[in-house]
């Protein structure tokens, strides 16, 4: 929010040249770097230091995307000890953080707390400069179409600034992205809003529920996605947390590991497997990789002269079965085999049934 520096033999006349010091510190930039490589290092987030909370003791981390494509942040990590500790906290598979969107990070000395977008209610801070303290603000939250969503008021508080902060009740707003709008009570030309999203989860950024239920056609449980696919949409929030508790295997942790780990699956095979424009997660090779693991042998037929060429083998010795992949159009699209996919099916409905 701030970048502060002092300098006190510059004068109001002279450009101040520590400010383009300070923001290539912030953005890794160095002297060296030719403007097209800097304005990509300005692009992908801008981290706007750690600050504290005016009239407040709290410090915070805040991220800021001035681009209106999203940034991938899974797998990144934050740390307040670079050098002992690089991979304290973890961005969770499929973190996000929108076009043009703000994210602030408190610190709750909890490592173990890989949930970068909070609990169920989502909390916004609001400065107002030219406003005193006591002055009620009417806030509301307004979706694509500009129907108010929720709508409450606060007030203003003192300090430094005059400031206050906004509660978003859980399961008040529906999945998607919504703004955020603030005005003071009876005022129709002072206003400000921001973008926020809602999703199915404080670990990935998912705010389709369709698409949700699409992402996990491969998931072992089957029969509570079905209840999910079913669930009425005033339903769907609390379909979804028995969906949570009912498949995480270490309730004692703040994570689903069995869908952290689905997830990471997914990520991998988008990696490695993508067919021209079908992503990897959705190729043969990619359901068989998410439901099945890592293969213990891959055996590349594609320079073969024999009548399996360009095709693919995997091997799971564990699970006694190899499956064939076979590139049957030449443009690098390899589809199991009639008969490796019906042993496929054999072998993954006697997985799930052993879990």
């Amino acid at each position: 929010v701030w970048l502060e520096g002092r300098a006190i033999s510059y004068g109001q006349a002279i450009s101040y040249y520590p400010w383009r010091q300070v923001i290539r510190q912030s953005i890794g930039a160095r002297e060296s770097d030719p403007p097209e490589t800097v304005r990509e290092k300005l692009k992908v987030v801008c981290i706007n230091n750690c600050c504290k909370m005016p009239g407040g003791d709290v410090p915070f981390l805040e991220m800021y995307n001035p681009d209106p494509l999203p940034v991938a942040l899974g797998g990144l990590y934050l740390s307040d000890q670079p050098l002992g500790w690089p991979t304290k906290h973890q961005f969770p598979p499929l973190t996000f953080l929108p076009g043009y969107a703000y994210q602030r990070f408190f610190p709750d000395g909890d490592p173990g707390k890989n949930a970068p977008f909070g609990g169920d209610t989502l909390r916004f801070y609001v400065e107002a400069y030219g406003l005193t303290p006591g002055t009620r603000l009417a806030v509301s939250a307004v979706d694509g179409r500009g129907t108010s969503l929720w709508q409450d008021t606060a007030a203003l508080g003192a300090g430094e600034v005059a400031h206050t902060t906004v509660s978003l009740p859980p399961g008040r707003i529906p999945l998607g992205r919504a703004d955020l709008v603030v005005a003071p009570v009876g005022s129709t030309t002072v206003k400000s809003e921001t973008p926020f999203v809602v999703s199915l989860s404080d670990q990935w950024i998912i705010t389709n529920f369709d698409q949700m239920i699409s992402l996990l056609r491969y998931f072992d449980r089957q029969d509570l996605v079905a209840k999910l696919r079913s669930a009425p949409p005033d339903q769907r929030s609390g379909v979804w947390r028995d969906f949570w508790k009912t498949t995480d295997p270490v309730p004692l942790t703040p994570e689903n590991e069995a869908l952290d780990e689905y997830f990471r699956r997914i990520q991998i095979a988008n990696q490695r497997f993508q067919e021209s424009a079908d992503p990897g997660w959705l190729t043969d090779r990619g359901e068989v990789f998410i439901t099945l693991g890592e293969p213990d042998e891959i055996i590349d037929l594609r320079g073969d002269v024999s009548r399996d060429a360009m095709s693919i083998r995997w091997n799971y010795n564990t699970l006694r079965v190899s499956l064939l992949f076979r590139d049957e159009s030449g443009f690098g699209r390899f589809r199991l085999t009639p008969s490796s996919r019906s042993e496929y099916q054999r072998v993954l409905a006697r997985v799930r049934r052993a879990q």
